[in-house]
């Protein structure tokens, strides 16, 4: 019932205009059932676009073009396989005689799952070989089979960066007044700021430079990348989910930068 709720019910993928129920396998049940191709491995994302592709019906949302045109030249995952992940087990506990089958899961895991988050992205770090004090902090996203971060205009992935000099004293601390960086769906809503940046395509990397004093000594840098589901409201930003963490330590001597990521 809560579910139903949000607007997304078993009707919304499985109920035609002639009110049958469509699904994979063909199948007696007491209503009308439909074997739709739609429903198989091949066709299958063709289903997520009726609510993830703009239409009139689903306004600023690209998600599916974003799978079609970045991700699936490359790989032959669909939505489905990421979302729904399938396992073996009955249709209805009602109808316990039937045989058990591969189903996928409708939990729908997304950006509200913070363990699907974390396969999301990836942070590395690396030091400007021609210009020591200059370091760059490189965001990959490595596991979205879409855009990074995709669906409403709102969302958002934040990269926080805390770099303390040899002294102790703290050199670069966004968080929390403000990111390093804001990748968004319509980086065009808030406030303008060249901080703020469209999303990540899926298997593309960003990167961001910061820099250090060029004092010799000891720096220590960490990164944290965030997911904001709305990221207009700033009432829960200080308790955003984690994408992905990055510790380093850079020994500046008299020339070049030595980087330990731990």
């Amino acid at each position: 019932d809560d579910n139903r709720l949000d607007g997304v019910s078993c009707a919304s993928c499985h109920l035609d205009k002639d009110g049958n129920v469509n699904g994979k396998y063909d199948l007696s049940a007491p209503h009308p059932t439909v074997q739709n191709p739609l429903f198989t491995e091949a066709r299958s994302a063709e289903l997520c676009a009726a609510c993830h592709q703009t239409d009139y019906t689903a306004p600023a949302q690209q998600t599916f073009l974003e799978w079609l045109t970045d991700f699936a030249p490359k790989d032959d995952r669909t939505c489905q396989t990421c979302h729904m992940p399938r396992e073996v087990r009955l249709f209805s506990e009602i109808f316990s005689d039937r045989p058990k089958r591969a189903i996928g899961r409708h939990l729908f895991a997304g950006g509200h799952s913070p363990s699907m988050l974390k396969k999301a992205a990836t942070l590395s770090l690396e030091q400007d070989p021609e210009d020591p004090v200059q370091i760059r902090i490189s965001v990959t996203n490595s596991g979205a089979g879409h855009s990074l971060p995709t669906g409403h205009g709102p969302r958002a992935v934040l990269l926080h960066v805390k770099i303390e000099g040899p002294d102790g004293t703290v050199l670069v601390d966004s968080k929390p007044s403000a990111p390093l960086a804001v990748y968004t769906v319509h980086p065009g809503l808030g406030v303008p700021s060249d901080i703020i940046h469209p999303a990540i395509r899926a298997g593309a990397t960003e990167k961001v430079t910061v820099k250090l004093t060029g004092q010799p000594g000891t720096y220590r840098i960490t990164a944290g990348l965030f997911y904001d589901l709305d990221r207009l409201v700033d009432y829960n930003d200080d308790n955003l989910p984690l994408i992905a963490s990055l510790e380093a330590v850079l020994v500046f001597d008299a020339a070049p930068l030595g980087a330990v990521k731990k």
